[in-house]
């Protein structure tokens, strides 16, 4: 039998190659599998939530309380008999932004010069300091002007200025009534004057319709009795202190009932009936269910009637000086000068004159004086209280 040839072995050289690239291939393995990073997972889908939306903001409206504040404003002016026609409301616009709606409120206030505008201001803070979220402030700008601001939750609502009139002088036109002509002249002068009409003349009821067509206040011009009746005669329809108080009632309604346009009334003559408090009392018991106003021509120093007027409730003024008792231009210039003056120290006055051509004449002249001082003429009604 023939004898097989061994199978050589592999050499040891070739064993640790074999060994080598073993280990080699099993390190890269080791190596991939465990110190290698893992790769990311693809992330799990979830569906994106909708968007939430926002709530609308809660919008604060202030508007109404506004409103309210504004109200409370002229309430306050007319507890305290104020003229409202000197409140002028300038602006008055609906604002809002994110959070807020308000009345934005621009007004302007004139006062009488009597009156001290900071303490006003202060007055008025304490009327409003009950409305909710509101807060003011006050100061003198000018000797003459205070601002006055109101906010409500921190938002500026209100702009008030507060100013002194400008000097008010009242000139009165009496004994209108029998002149038709020279009343015409008046009425073309076409500045504030008020006109007190004698009952029972020519043209009484003539002058009063074109003294109102013309924008002119009217005033009767009650005749009363003086102290001299020899060398003074009111004329018929004279009130006179020998009268019962019905009688007086009686003959102002008669006087009264003749006219449509009357304002007020004030006196003719009258020194007697002035000064005697039971007839001023019986005149005012006539007056009082009318609503006119009472001007005391002050025909004697010692007149009772402007207080008793006040005492009873009667819008009341008095004359403080007559401007023509001469017939002279020059004269009767010189008088309506002191009033001015007057108007100037007081704040307004009233003065009375009288239908005559030195009069007119001297009104023509001074009235370029009138607005170089800053006077500002107005009807009686404005400045009776």
């Amino acid at each position: 039998m023939p004898f097989l040839k061994k199978r050589s072995q592999p050499s040891i050289k070739v064993k640790g190659l074999i060994i080598f690239f073993l280990f080699v291939v099993g390190l890269c393995i080791y190596t991939f599998y465990f110190l290698a990073p893992p790769s990311p997972k693809k992330p799990e889908y979830r569906p994106t939530p909708p968007a939430k939306i926002p709530p609308p903001l809660k919008v604060g409206d202030y508007s109404s309380l506004c409103r309210q504040i504004n109200q409370k404003i002229l309430l306050f002016f007319k507890e305290r008999k104020w003229d409202e026609r000197n409140i002028h409301i300038l602006k008055e616009a609906t604002r809002s932004n994110k959070k807020k709606k308000w009345i934005y409120t621009k007004i302007e206030i004139y006062l009488p010069r009597s009156i001290n505008l900071l303490a006003i201001a202060e007055n008025l803070a304490g009327e409003l300091k009950n409305f909710p979220d509101i807060t003011s402030q006050w100061e003198l700008r000018e000797p003459n002007q205070a601002l006055f601001s109101i906010w409500l939750a921190g938002t500026l609502t209100h702009s008030i200025r507060l100013l002194y009139l400008p000097p008010q002088l009242a000139i009165i036109i009496d004994d209108l009534g029998e002149n038709l002509s020279l009343a015409k002249k008046f009425f073309a002068l076409e500045i504030p004057l008020t006109f007190s009409i004698l009952p029972g003349q020519t043209h009484s009821q003539v002058i009063e319709e074109l003294a109102h067509n013309h924008n002119y206040e009217v005033m009767l011009h009650l005749p009363m009795e003086p102290k001299d009746r020899l060398n003074h005669n009111p004329g018929k329809g004279a009130v006179c202190v020998n009268m019962e108080e019905n009688q007086i009632v009686a003959l102002i309604q008669n006087h009264l009932h003749k006219f449509r346009y009357i304002k007020g009334v004030n006196n003719h003559m009258g020194s007697r009936a002035t000064e005697n408090e039971a007839t001023m009392r019986a005149v005012f018991n006539a007056l009082k269910p009318t609503g006119l106003y009472f001007v005391d021509s002050r025909t004697s120093s010692q007149s009772k009637a402007y207080n008793i007027a006040k005492e009873m409730g009667i819008p009341a003024g008095k004359n403080l000086l007559f401007i023509d008792n001469e017939t002279d231009v020059n004269y009767a210039k010189k008088y309506i000068d002191q009033g001015i003056q007057l108007a100037k120290r007081k704040g307004d006055a009233i003065i009375i004159g009288h239908p005559r051509e030195t009069t007119l004449e001297a009104l023509k002249e001074m009235i370029p004086e009138l607005k170089e001082q800053g006077i500002s003429l107005v009807f009686v009604s404005a400045l009776v209280k």
